[in-house]
């Protein structure tokens, strides 16, 4: 049973019993059954990819009446609609919607979403549309199922069903021949259901929790079914016990039940006390030959049903994380174009490491502090001043003095000593942490650099298994004070390369540093003639953000319209949508695709490879790395926070960022190729635009890519060279 639900209103006029009854006559003969929706799915399309099969449910005259399981889906948004696939065909309800988009010109009637299905059923009690907890962060109303589908947690998972669950689960704790947790992945009662035989190996306690979205056992609350794995099952109200939780058990619990290490019990509760001292015990229960009996059982899931009704009332009276509104970049001496709080946002969101370019005084390093204030965590962000003498990563990093056997550490190794335990101990929910190194190029970046920009570069761990292997890794984690028990599935994705800190026999400072996922770099650039350039290299691994001065009309003009800076978000919804759901700044190819697939977005596939087959003739093109970070910025971009009002001035600013950087050397070598370029950007006689000097463009298709080739085609003409920087 999937943990993810879509929901979708059906006609007043419609019969619900006669739809179920045609359905499921035609399923009967067939097997399965192809059906259209006017709406797309919008929102976590790959969660419900992953989740295939997973249930819709019938909403009419405000409530749940029924559901149809899907077991593959297409869907696209726009209103050009798509055709049911082709290998779909036979299993249609009408013949007649074969090879067409849509039925007629409404848009009620365009063809968007094709399910296909294998079983419908009438539910036995209706759910109130009020009973339903939103996915994806998708709010459910009424409202919501004019024109769109409800994005829903699956509200239906019997008890029966999770008794069956529960003598499962106590029949594999006993056997201890499996860790897999796979097969236990549902939903009850509105909370997700999370199991544990151990991480690596066989645990002591196995334990069943039962979880709001975005909660996790590391911190916070929870109901929790605890199991020695031989004789005693303990029920409890959890509490974490590797961090402090900002919601509390109300007092009637507090004062109504003791904590574990207080209490006895018929059966022998050594270990679980020893694990989870802290959990209010509610009941415990003694199995006999590795079974509860069946009034047992019974007991079980009244008790669990307590547990979780309190569970739901506190997280009624207390959010579980910060949800009032901050205004982000509020600060009113401010003042930026809409375009650069966007690029910034997206860029570190993508890649994680930034570039800030521009003249002193432009706002680089305010937009980084204005940025960090949006994150609730004090210890978040770090100012790392470059001095002109770093040669090194010792300058960075730190250095070993043999004279008095002690490492020497800077702040910027101690943050991210911090940064990776805050992602051990929160994994998917961990905190964001920033770095500024302030005026980057008054030293040599390729130098000093060089060791984060190769592993910034490599790959991170796919899975536990792998870190497991690697004995570096596993020291470091116990200069960590950490060990193998304190990974899951939720912590490993550390870069699985390291840079080599020193080769000494001292306990307080790892012999390797390995960089977590939830730690993400910005530099600012000085352009000046006292200053270090770039190279392509370097410019290659980052997104590098131009703060331009315009002319100071434009400017007062901007200030005078009172432009508003404030983009209004939650703590929440912000911290989710930046690290990704858990995932933080990677590049999924899952979602390339996913983004290149729809009609709408070809054009930027088929722009790229015109503009690599003109830099190829100079050998200037570039590869698939760039390709991809192009996407993936289009793709956070799309429904971001700090969304761009036109998806095609996403695209530019990618543009620029990522390829132009590339163009560095001599007008021998690099006055065609911008030639050719900015032709194919539709500016014709380009030579003639800048014989006055560097002209503004500002009513064009691809603005800011233009005005930097004509920049730099400007460069090579007064000085014979030009670079991005």
């Amino acid at each position: 049973m999937s943990r993810i639900a879509l929901g979708g209103a059906v006609e007043k006029e419609s019969s619900i019993n006669e739809m179920i009854k045609e359905i499921d006559e035609f399923l009967n003969k067939n097997k399965k059954i192809s059906l259209w929706w006017s709406y797309p799915i919008k929102h976590c399309k790959e969660d419900y990819e992953k989740e295939k099969p997973f249930w819709f449910y019938l909403y009419q005259d405000k409530s749940l009446k029924a559901r149809y399981r899907v077991i593959d889906f297409k869907t696209k948004e726009g209103d050009e609609g798509i055709e049911c696939p082709q290998e779909w065909e036979k299993y249609l309800l009408n013949k007649t919607w074969a090879k067409k988009k849509r039925l007629s010109g409404k848009r009620s009637e365009i063809f968007k979403t094709w399910f296909l299905i294998d079983k419908i059923e009438k539910l036995e009690n209706e759910i109130s549309i009020d009973d339903l907890i939103s996915f994806c962060n998708q709010p459910v109303s009424t409202n919501r199922l004019v024109g769109s589908f409800l994005y829903i947690y699956e509200p239906l998972f019997s008890k029966n069903n999770m008794k069956q669950l529960i003598k499962k689960f106590i029949k594999e704790s006993i056997e201890k021949n499996t860790l897999g947790t796979k097969n236990y992945k549902t939903y009850y009662e509105g909370l997700e259901t999370k199991v544990s035989f151990g991480q690596g190996q066989q645990a002591d306690i196995s334990w069943m929790a039962f979880l709001r979205f975005n909660q996790t056992v590391s911190k916070g609350i929870y109901p929790v079914i605890l199991f020695n794995r031989k004789d005693c099952l303990v029920l409890a109200y959890g509490v974490s016990e590797t961090e402090n939780s900002e919601i509390k058990w109300p007092d009637e619990i507090i004062n109504n039940y003791k904590q574990i290490k207080e209490t006895t019990c018929e059966c022998n509760l050594s270990k679980i006390k020893e694990k989870y001292p802290n959990s209010y015990l509610k009941k415990c229960y003694k199995l006999e030959d590795g079974k509860l009996k069946e009034e047992q059982l019974e007991d079980v899931l009244n008790n669990l049903d307590e547990i979780i009704k309190s569970y739901i009332a506190t997280f009624s009276s207390k959010p579980p994380s910060p949800t009032n509104e901050i205004n982000c970049f509020e600060n009113s001496n401010l003042k930026l174009d809409p375009y650069i709080k966007n690029s910034f946002y997206n860029s570190l969101k993508t890649k994680g490491f930034v570039i800030l370019a521009g003249l002193s005084g432009t706002g680089k390093t305010k937009i980084f502090e204005e940025f960090v204030n949006c994150f609730p965590n004090a210890e978040n962000n770090l100012f790392f001043p470059i001095r002109p003498d770093f040669k090194d990563t010792k300058s960075l990093l730190g250095f070993y003095n043999p004279l008095k056997n002690q490492y020497h550490s800077t702040p910027l190794l101690d943050f991210i000593v911090v940064a990776s335990k805050n992602y051990l101990e929160k994994g998917k929910n961990a905190d964001p942490f920033f770095v500024l190194f302030d005026e980057m190029n008054l030293a040599k970046v390729e130098y000093y650099f060089a060791d984060f920009l190769s592993v910034l570069e490599v790959k991170r761990f796919d899975n536990e298994n792998e870190t497991q292997r690697n004995h570096s890794f596993q020291k470091f984690l116990v200069t960590l004070g950490k060990n193998t028990s304190s990974l899951n599935e939720e912590n490993y994705n550390f870069t699985s390369q390291s840079i080599k800190l020193h080769n000494e026999d001292i306990n307080d400072t790892p012999k390797e540093l390995f960089l977590p996922p939830n730690l993400y770099f910005v530099g600012t650039v000085n352009i000046d003639e006292t200053t270090h350039m770039f190279s392509p290299k370097v410019l290659d691994r980052a997104f590098t953000i131009e703060f331009n001065v315009g002319s100071f009309e434009d400017y007062l003009e901007f200030l005078q319209e009172n432009f508003d800076n404030k983009n209004s978000v939650t703590i929440g919804n912000l911290k989710e949508d930046f690290i990704n759901n858990g995932e933080f700044a990677v590049v999924d190819k899952q979602k390339i695709r996913e983004f290149l697939e729809r009609e709408e977005n070809r054009k930027y596939l088929e722009i790229l490879e015109k503009m690599n087959n003109t830099l190829r003739k100079y050998n200037l093109h570039f590869g698939y790395r760039v390709f991809d970070e192009i996407i993936m910025f289009l793709y956070n971009s799309q429904d971001s926070q700090f969304k761009f009002d036109n998806p095609e001035e996403a695209f530019d600013l990618a543009v620029k960022m990522k390829v132009l950087p590339k163009l560095h050397g001599t007008r021998q070598k690099l006055e065609k190729p911008i030639i050719s370029l900015l032709k194919q950007f539709e500016i014709e006689s380009p030579e003639e635009k800048i014989k006055e000097g560097i002209p503004q463009i500002k009513e064009i298709r691809y603005k800011h890519t233009v005005q930097k080739l004509l920049e730099m085609l400007y460069k090579l003409k007064i000085q014979g060279f030009a670079s991005f920087m």
